[in-house]
């Protein structure tokens, strides 16, 4: 398979820690850095003068790499987004982790979480309009729910 410089570097980029820039003298150096990294034979990836050309064997294991290291990041960032308990970060990470088929507990807590933050989320938007509907009764009212929605939730 082939690559331009660009696309070479975007899509491998991150296995190594260094930045490179999208030419030639970064291709190369990302090339390097790959091949010690992985035990790649010296003839898999050949640098040419626009392209980076890769053997069956040298980007399965690229491949491979990537992929253990985009789960890695998933599921990290899911982590990251269950200790903000923001809602919206949390529904990015669970679509990016369900994307890349990532499962186990890490993605069940978050999805969870998910749940629990929308429900609280509702419940206060619902207490808005109680208080608004029933100014008599509604501080009771919105006590007991609120009590029993917490005790279901925890």
């Amino acid at each position: 398979r082939r690559y331009s410089y660009e696309a070479f570097l975007k899509r491998f980029g991150k296995l190594c820690e260094m930045t490179h820039s999208a030419n030639r003298e970064g291709a190369v150096c990302l090339v390097d850095a790959l091949a010690s990294s992985l035990s790649l034979e010296r003839d898999a990836i050949v640098v040419g003068r626009t392209k980076v050309f890769l053997r069956a064997r040298a980007e399965a294991l690229i491949e491979g790499a990537r992929d253990k290291a985009l789960r890695k990041s998933a599921l990290k960032e899911l982590e990251t987004a269950i200790e903000m308990e923001n809602v919206d970060a949390l529904e990015a990470a669970v679509a990016i982790a369900t994307e890349l088929r990532l499962d186990g507990s890490v993605l069940d807590r978050a999805r969870s979480r998910v749940a629990v933050l929308r429900f609280r989320k509702h419940t206060s938007s619902f207490k808005e309009v109680m208080k608004a509907i029933l100014p008599d009764m509604g501080r009771d009212v919105l006590q007991d729910i609120h009590r029993n929605a917490s005790v279901c939730l925890d």
